[in-house]
């Protein structure tokens, strides 16, 4: 029996950094990728046994289809892995008033849904 035998889990952001995914199929999970790019998403499938599913954590609807999809599929959600990220580099690399609002305003819808490096 390994760790995480009978968990669901649901990682975000899994057009990238996929070894939590690995890891987590290797400890017994029934893992489900979320992500923005379909053909890293298809190629998580191909090489994880993941399922996947495009999604954008700015999405509150997105999200909430992907919840649903999981809990009529597997009648749980045990682990949810926050990967979904943006940059902040563009903030503390000069003024903040030079920076487009838009910008700014996508780290908000982000950063309660995903990490931010």
């Amino acid at each position: 029996m390994t760790q995480l035998d009978g968990k669901i889990a649901l990682i975000t952001g899994g057009g990238f950094g996929l070894g939590a995914a690995r890891r987590m199929i290797e400890e017994g999970a029934t893992v489900y990728i979320a992500g923005r790019d379909q053909a890293r998403l298809d190629d998580a499938v191909a090489h994880l046994g993941a399922r996947a599913q495009v999604t954008r954590v700015t999405k509150k609807t997105e999200m909430d289809t992907v919840a649903t999809t999981i809990l009529q599929g597997q009648g749980k959600l045990d682990i949810v892995f926050a990967n979904a990220g943006a940059e902040i580099r563009f903030l503390i690399s000069g003024p903040c008033g030079d920076r487009p609002i838009g910008r700014v305003t996508r780290l908000g819808d982000v950063f309660p849904s995903g990490a931010v490096s």
